[in-house]
């Protein structure tokens, strides 16, 4: 679910008014910002609510992190190649990490490119979901800053 919310966060971003935004009152980053922080926020709400619901609250950390990654992984492609093909990147990450990774019993052997599979307590799987999402964010704000991509 995190990789399907992550893309979504990032697709909802695409602006099929350019010429109008290009033109508006209010830059399109600054509002691209505050779209994405709260296309998170209820992406991180609803699956939290959705896993207490379902009796699997012990994988909401794990969620969230997964969620910071492929949020972050869509919007870095989002920056490269378009909004439209977002999902490209976060989906291979997928496939790697689940068809050719093996971090071990309940992830605690995870390599840092396996951090999809890795424990929700792995340090270094946090460190580079945030960092996905920082580096990520950012590009797709600077990208947009300058260029107006839509």
């Amino acid at each position: 679910m995190p990789l399907l919310s992550g893309c979504a966060v990032v697709l909802s971003c695409t602006d099929s008014m350019g010429r109008f935004s290009s033109v508006a009152a209010v830059p399109r980053h600054r509002v691209l910002a505050l779209h994405l922080t709260a296309a998170v926020t209820v992406a991180v709400l609803l699956s939290c609510l959705a896993l207490r619901l379902s009796g699997a609250a012990e994988a909401v950390p794990l969620s969230v992190r997964n969620l910071l990654g492929f949020t972050g992984t869509a919007a870095l492609c989002a920056a490269v190649l378009g909004f439209r093909l977002a999902w490209i990147l976060p989906l291979i990450q997928a496939v790697a990490a689940f068809m050719v990774g093996s971090p071990g019993a309940g992830g605690v052997d995870a390599q840092w490119w396996e951090w999809p599979r890795a424990a929700s307590t792995d340090g270094e799987s946090w460190a580079v979901c945030v960092a996905l999402a920082a580096v990520g964010v950012g590009a797709l704000l600077l990208r947009n800053r300058r260029t107006g991509m839509s």
